[in-house]
């Protein structure tokens, strides 16, 4: 700590006026009478002159304000007059801060080191106030300077500022009651306009529909209270055929800025009120125009629009229109949503390629934005899916030289796009599209894209079009198209090579060698470039020389070369940057992360890899130190460059790669672009990382000593301390999986199963079973647990436990089930049965579903149960289940309703069941080949019980569709085969030209 000299309360003025307490709220005296006391030379001595005049010197640069006269004078921004001096009631300042988060905020309330509102403000010796918390963590790195002004501080004590923290108090006070009372305004307001809507006409309804719609735009409060109070039925009410266009583009600037529930959207979708908007889309001014689109794009979004409405050739003209138009480009992001959600409807595609869609979006591409160059590139993409499109791309002259510039250059979307484009047109016309792809510099691109961090289907599909376009090159040519050749030729010609040079040949050859498709294409390539490995020093980078180790050892025929001895650089130690001796950085404390000073662990028993400690220890704060600032990830591998700056090897050779000649940190013109390994920073980093690591396996052993402590434990206490115990052993369990294998290994599964008995407490018993389903447990510590009086112990707590303890009743008899000596018995208990129903069912806890859907499952595997479990009841409630179920879940719910179908009961509990048909044929073909064989099952099951009555059902319910769907789909020969003898079965009571219309397949014959 700073010393702080003496400090005494100074003069009579000061005394003066807090006494008087007519400027109690000056920052200015409190600050001077604490750090400028009288005479400590070196600080100047701060006395107003008059306490009424007292403003704020602007020169000062400080935040020490008066409170009515900061006010007054309109310094805060908050406009005239007093702040609120009290509330009603006590207001929480940091919900209001959250709240008021959008407005400005007077710069004297901002922490100049976090730039947010200060709630607890403190004041430094230079008169500088900060965060508390911001404030003490500068402090706690080590820094003994003012943030803002870099001043040496000659005492770190920190002041309160309560003067500053009541005016921030009072500003937001105000605010935010002004906030609050705007809103109960604006409510009102939207009611009265409301109301007035349904009286006013011609011009006034123009008015007063648009002084509704800026008070829903502005207000969200607005957009709710017009939806309470029935305003959306009201405003769509005033859309219609004869409806002018002044009336309908305010209706939908309101309608667009609120939430439209389904009827609502219903009643828009009406096709008189659909072309209104169209018309509108077409004719009214550009907001308008933006405001239809949405409006259209939040109402397609159903399926039942109708394709007619969308595929209509005027709402397509009006879209491209709005795309096209330079005079507003603020239409075109609207434009393309709209677009790109029509052209996900297969039967319009042809219409939108039809009005000559793709030249004009073609022509866009280059000057889009990120966001609409991703919309533009997914409807081309759409569009190449169909035969007109991939001709009107192909016909486009300036398709492949755009789309090819949007390879690597924006995001990983577009280049997936760009890619699914330029494969669908080379494909169409190989030799022409593919020529004319290579002049564009496609090939080099495609290189980009193999070497990058990319999705490795991305990369595949890279080494395809690559190789369709080397079909019509020799190899010379084609690295020359690849842009390789002055890279060579420069290595071999040059004194002074450039390692970016080098290391970009390297990453494009060694990536293009598996795309040549022959093997004297690849020899012919590296006898070209053999003098070039034998004459650079730069081989030396180990990562280069592995490549082509690599590509060699699995092409034994490919000549080999000879690499010069490694130079050997070392790094000047007056260049300055991050390395640094261990002991001295962990001595000066540079490093911030070892607690306690001293050494770091110079050395571990046994060697330990960086990567898995890097890997293992993610979750810990790391010192900036160790971070390389490209990937802000911890180096393992870390290189300093000529500028003294140190990063990972991997990164900054990424960085060259790209075409950079600058330092990233400093952005200075590198003199030289030679990385320089940085040894001491490498083994800093790993003492550093071995020391976190080692200490966390001795947590992992804490954790084993207190499982094993806890096991001792519950061997004595009773009662209330043998639940607490449990309870602490059960978390530890859970959390940690050294734990568990301290239990298993110290006999915990014996003891804890002990407590399980006709005698135990529900207490007890749960937190038992919830330490014994965390386990792996053993043959012989099953079989005790299989013993009646502990499966009924389960039973009852299954019946009257928490969800939490019914679902781990349930995991563990699920557990125990898996043996061959479980007695049927126990499994067809009533009780048992009946709370697995129980908590299937119960829809406030859906988490309890998954585990009582997997013991019934393993129940019903065996045929003696089956009756039981559907005596119960089973039935009806699954099958009113299967609709809302998850995937894994609705599995589940099939497999048990196909074995109980393979009873007489279950076939009949089935067959009653009304909605069994209905639902189980909607699954056919949705979620899984799993789902449709055992709906399928079922369906024959319920349909061979009653012929005539159940195949009408199902015919009515669609089935005979979905059947003619499996049988043309790549399903098990034996799904196929089971739904032709089931749609034999249905069409028996049908003649053809009825059973034809059944199958919905009427409209594709005419």
């Amino acid at each position: 700590m700073i010393q702080r000299p003496d400090i005494k309360v100074i003069d009579y003025t000061t005394a003066r006026v807090v006494h008087s307490c007519q400027w109690f709220e000056t920052l200015a005296i409190a600050v001077g009478s604490v750090f400028f006391p009288k005479g400590y030379c070196k600080m100047p001595m701060y006395q107003p002159n008059s306490h009424r005049n007292l403003r704020l010197d602007v020169g000062a640069g400080g935040q020490i304000l008066d409170l009515e006269t900061a006010i007054k004078d309109g310094i805060l921004g908050g406009g005239g007059g007093l702040v609120c001096a009290g509330v009603t009631e006590k207001l929480d300042l940091k919900k209001m801060i959250e709240e008021l988060e959008s407005i400005e905020v007077p710069s004297v309330f901002i922490c100049p080191i976090s730039l947010d509102p200060m709630q607890d403000p403190v004041t430094l010796c230079t008169g500088q106030t900060y965060e508390r918390s911001n404030i003490l963590k500068w402090f706690s790195l080590g820094h003994c300077t003012c943030p803002t002004t870099m001043q040496e501080l000659w005492d770190d004590t920190v002041t309160p500022n309560r003067t500053l923290q009541q005016l921030i108090y009072s500003w937001f006070s105000q605010k935010y009651l002004a906030m609050k009372k705007r809103s109960e305004d604006v409510l009102g307001r939207a009611i009265e306009l409301l109301d007035s809507l349904k009286k006013v006409k011609g011009q006034a309804r123009v008015q007063t529909l648009k002084e509704l719609r800026h008070v829903v735009v502005a207000h969200s409060m607005a957009k709710k209270t017009v939806m309470d109070k029935g305003g959306v039925a009201l405003i769509s009410s005033l859309l219609g055929p004869f409806t002018t266009h002044a009336v309908g583009s305010e209706v939908i600037g309101i309608l667009v800025n609120l939430d439209l529930d389904l009827p609502s959207k219903a009643n828009l979708r009406q096709p008189a009120k659909i072309s209104l908007v169209v018309d509108m889309l077409n004719e009214g001014s550009i907001e308008t125009k933006i405001n239809c689109t949405k409006l259209i794009e939040m109402l397609i979004g159903r399926k039942d629009l109708g394709s007619e409405n969308v595929s209509s050739l005027s709402l397509l003209a009006g879209l491209l229109r709005l795309v096209k138009d330079k005079r507003h480009p603020n239409g075109v992001l609207a434009g393309l949503g709209l677009l790109n959600t029509i052209c996900l409807d297969e039967s319009i595609r042809n219409s939108v390629v039809s009005i000559g869609a793709v030249p004009p979006l073609v022509e866009l591409l280059p000057g889009l934005n990120n966001e609409c160059l991703e919309l533009a590139l997914h409807i081309l993409e759409v569009l190449s899916t169909i035969p007109e499109g991939r001709l009107a791309l192909k016909d486009c002259a300036n398709t492949i030289p755009n789309v090819v510039k949007f390879l690597m250059s924006k995001s990983e979307s577009c280049t997936q796009l760009a890619l699914t484009i330029l494969w669908a047109v080379c494909n169409l016309a190989p030799e022409e599209c593919a020529a004319l792809a290579v002049e564009a510099g496609l090939a080099a691109k495609l290189l980009l894209v193999i070497q990058s961090g990319c999705n490795p289907v991305l990369k595949q599909r890279s080494v395809e079009l690559l190789k369709l376009c080397s079909l019509n090159y020799t190899a010379t040519i084609f690295i020359s198209k690849c842009k390789l050749s002055r890279t060579i030729d420069g290595a071999v010609t040059s004194n002074t090579i450039q390692q970016r040079n080098l290391q970009g040949f390297f990453d494009n050859f060694i990536l293009m060698l598996p795309a040549l498709h022959s093997k004297e294409q690849q020899k012919a390539a590296l006898h070209s470039s053999q003098g070039f490995f034998v004459e650079s020093d730069f081989i030396s980078s180990c990562w280069l020389v592995g490549s082509v180790v690599f590509f060699l050892k699995r092409n034994p025929e490919m000549p080999m070369f000879e690499a010069k001895s490694y130079r050997n650089v070392k790094l000047d130690a007056s260049a300055g940057g991050q390395v640094l001796d261990l002991e001295t950085a962990v001595k000066d404390g540079i490093l911030g992360g070892v607690t306690g000073g001293g050494l770091v662990c110079a050395g571990v028993a046994e060697k330990l890899d960086l990567k898995k400690m890097v890997e293992e220890l993610e979750s810990i704060e790391v010192p900036t130190v160790f971070i390389c600032p490209i990937s802000l990830d911890p180096m393992q591998d870390p290189v300093t460059l000529c500028t003294g700056q140190t990063y990972e090897r991997y990164n900054i050779l990424k960085w060259f790669s790209l075409g950079h000649c600058t330092c990233p940190t400093t952005m200075q013109e590198l003199w030289d672009d030679t990385v320089t390994p940085n040894r001491t920073m490498q083994q800093l980093i790993y003492s550093w990382f071995s020391q976190k690591f080692l200490a966390t396996k001795k947590r992992s052993e804490d954790v084993q000593g207190r499982a094993i402590e806890l096991l001792d434990n519950l061997k004595k206490v009773k009662g209330q301390a043998k639940v607490q115990t449990l309870k602490e052993l059960r978390q530890v369990v859970a959390a940690h999986s050294t734990a568990r294998k301290a239990v298993l290994d110290n006999g915990g599964t014996a003891l804890v199963t002990s407590l399980l008995g006709p005698f135990t407490t529900h207490a007890v018993g749960s937190e038992a079973v919830g330490i014994l389903v965390n386990l792996d447990l053993d043959f012989a510590t099953q079989s005790n647990l299989r013993q009646p009086a502990r499966i009924s112990l389960m039973v009852d707590m299954l019946n009257e436990g928490s969800i939490e303890t019914k679902i781990n009743c349930t995991r563990l008899m699920e557990m125990l089930m898996e043996g061959n000596d479980f007695e049927h018995e126990n499994m067809s208990s009533l009780r048992l049965l009946v709370g697995l129903l129980r908590l299937v069912k119960d829809k406030k806890h859906p988490n309890g579903l998954l585990a009582g859907l997997g013991l019934l499952k393993s129940i019903c595997s065996h045929e003696s149960v089956r009756g039981s479990v559907v005596s119960i009841g089973t039935v009806p409630p699954l099958v009113e289940l299967l609709p809302s179920l998850n995937n894994e879940c609705l599995e589940l719910a099939l497999y048990i309703l196909d074995v109980l179908s393979s009873i007489s009961e279950g076939r009949l509990a089935l067959k009653v069941c009304a909605n069994t048909i209905p639902n189980v044929v909607k699954l056919l073909m949705r979620v899984s080949e799993t789902c449709t064989r055992l709906a399928l099952s079922i369906l024959w099951a319920v349909c061979m019980l009653a012929p005539e009555e159940c195949t009408a059902l199902a015919v009515e319910a669609g089935l005979a569709a979905k059947l003619l769907l499996v049988i043309q789909s790549g399903c098990n020969p034996v799904l196929k085969q089971q739904s032709v003898e089931l749609l034999k079965l249905c069409s028996l009571n049908y003649t053809s030209t009825i059973f034809i219309s059944e199958c919905k397949l009427t409209r594709t014959i005419q």
